[in-house]
């Protein structure tokens, strides 16, 4: 059952790609930092990475494995995946788990990656990321995914629509 890890830095269009191929139909797991970002902040909490990153990575570790536990579908696509908790901790410097790195097994071997693109790039209040920053996360993730023996690929900087057809088109001919 193919796993697919869409990643990229913040702001590069990866959870408006999640919804539109959850249109049609397949399974998608939402990025998992945000998720615990927006309810840290709902609720006063004070578990966020740019607060304590070691604690905040351990959560996502939990919540993503329980992601995969509940992916059991053909195929189903993840807004992100535990590498990205490594080239999280890698770029501020933190301690990486062991386990951490056994992730490889348990995803698709190809990992497609959102660009930084700054006609769409957007921030918020669960990604306060400015674009240069964007930039400089997405040269991390690429650079772990690539080291954990991950094929990456770039998907075009076009459309939604276009942009759905591509990853489609993509596992068709990649797994």
């Amino acid at each position: 059952m193919p796993r697919i890890i869409i990643t990229g830095g913040p702001g590069t269009g990866k959870s408006s790609l999640l919804a539109a191929l959850e249109q049609k139909g397949y399974p998608c797991f939402p990025e998992v930092s945000r998720i615990i970002i927006a309810e840290q902040q709902a609720t006063g909490g004070n578990l966020f990475p740019w607060g304590n990153i070691s604690a905040f990575s351990k959560e996502c570790y939990v919540r993503m494995q329980a992601q995969l536990a509940d992916s059991f579908t053909d195929i189903s696509f993840f807004d992100r995946g535990i590498p990205d908790i490594i080239a999280y901790l890698r770029r501020y410097g933190s301690a990486i788990p062991a386990v951490y790195f056994q992730a490889k097994e348990h995803y698709s071997s190809t990992v497609l990656v959102c660009p930084p693109w700054p006609e769409i790039f957007c921030n918020d209040h669960q990604r306060p990321e400015s674009f240069d920053e964007t930039c400089l996360l997405n040269h991390h993730l690429c650079e772990t995914y690539t080291a954990m023996g991950f094929s990456i690929l770039e998907i075009p900087k076009v459309g939604i629509a276009e942009r759905v057809d591509w990853v489609l088109k993509t596992i068709r001919n990649t797994l």
